[in-house]
């Protein structure tokens, strides 16, 4: 192998993500995140946190993520809930929860599986988690937070068109 090769696999190196790098990463995340929603250890249930006036999105995306690290650490089956258990669990009625899990769900924070469980996108939890901590913790006027879109609505047609 060329000195050249070398140089170049070195710097591509640089690319990789070690087991020390991920864990350390993970660490970060969970100290911002256990600062918003915890797991009761007795009960296992999602324990969003009172301190912060969280809109109902913020709230719901919360859950979710709490059901998520419970599924990772072995004491849920799943990782998503149903709208109903959703409602049992946040205290959000369900005829509440429809807007803006709607919103969540096109805006690509959470999804849906086959059996109608939502749940929110792995690989979105650390931007949410990051504007919340920084909008509620850190109190940065600038903090965008949650971007919500909003499927447009069919228009209805008027008579006559």
């Amino acid at each position: 192998m060329s000195e050249d090769q070398r140089s170049k696999e070195e710097i591509l190196k640089e690319l990789l993500l070690t087991e020390e790098d991920t864990l350390k990463k993970l660490k970060v995340l969970i100290d911002k995140t256990k600062t918003l929603v915890k797991i009761d250890q007795k009960t296992n249930r999602i324990v969003v946190s009172n301190e912060f006036d969280f809109s109902n999105p913020e709230r719901i995306l919360l859950f979710f993520i709490g059901k998520y690290f419970a599924k990772e650490l072995g004491i849920s089956e799943k990782e998503g809930m149903l709208v109903t258990e959703l409602e049992k669990e946040s205290g959000i009625k369900k005829t509440t929860l429809s807007k803006p899990l709607g919103g969540l769900f096109y805006s690509g924070y959470v999804g849906q599986d086959g059996e109608k469980n939502y749940f929110v996108h792995h690989y979105k939890i650390e931007e949410i988690v990051n504007s919340l901590h920084s909008r509620y913790l850190e109190k940065n006027p600038d903090a965008k937070g949650i971007v919500i879109k909003y499927k447009p609505s069919a228009k209805k047609k008027k008579k006559g068109e």
